[in-house]
């Protein structure tokens, strides 16, 4: 574990304590209903949005496979990290585990490369202990920011590259979308993403397009 950033709850001015306990016991309770889950998806708002946004993808071409959803937004690695220690996810035998984290430890919390990359170790750590049977499918970090060469964008790409090193050891499946929601200028269109982090609904249509795949050919 990283001795200053133990997994721990999320407290924030937009998500205190108290409402993030909240939300997660409501993981907790939807975890019981999605016991024969075959996929979980892990993540922050990101993740969690597949309900809001991309809820019509979701249901159509996830609904096959029970998915549980547990994203919530403003979680750092640490927070879901946090939540997987304490009841959501407990007691299910998926097939598969989808992972998208850590674009709030170099936005929010302004966490160096090196120090997401700790935190990353330690959550896969623990996610191939919880699931030992399942197959884990991780994101590469998405892109934030309308311009290339972002403070932001330099850090998510340190923590990338250290992805792509893991996957190519053979510690988990990784799926590299990272160009994907770009332009070919390496900007990123208020279409994909209106507020440059977040995705619209053809973010989603382009996400879906490119995970489906990967998740067909893992179960």
């Amino acid at each position: 574990m990283h001795p200053k950033y133990p997994p721990t709850p999320q407290n924030q001015i937009w998500l205190p304590r108290e409402e993030w306990l909240e939300k997660h016991q409501l993981l907790i309770n939807k975890t019981i209903k999605y016991k024969d889950t075959k996929v979980i998806f892990l993540g922050d708002s990101i993740t969690e949005a597949w309900l809001y946004e991309g809820k019509v993808y979701w249901n159509k071409e996830f609904d096959q496979y029970k998915p549980l959803n547990l994203g919530i937004g403003g979680d750092e690695i640490q927070h879901l990290h946090w939540r997987l220690l304490n009841g959501e996810g407990d007691n299910t035998h998926p097939n598969l585990v989808v992972v998208l984290i850590g674009t709030n430890n170099i936005g929010n919390a302004q966490h160096s490369g090196e120090i997401t990359i700790k935190l990353y170790s330690d959550l896969l750590d623990h996610i191939k202990t919880k699931w030992p049977r399942a197959h884990i499918l991780v994101h590469t970090i998405f892109p934030r920011d309308r311009l290339p060469g972002s403070p932001f964008r330099i850090e998510i790409e340190r923590v990338n590259e250290a992805l792509l090193s893991w996957s190519n050891k053979g510690k988990f499946h990784l799926l590299n979308l990272y160009e994907k929601f770009m332009e070919l200028d390496g900007t990123i269109s208020d279409k994909i993403m209106p507020d440059f982090l977040h995705l619209s609904k053809l973010g989603y249509e382009k996400w879906v397009k490119n995970l489906k795949p990967s998740i067909e050919a893992l179960l």
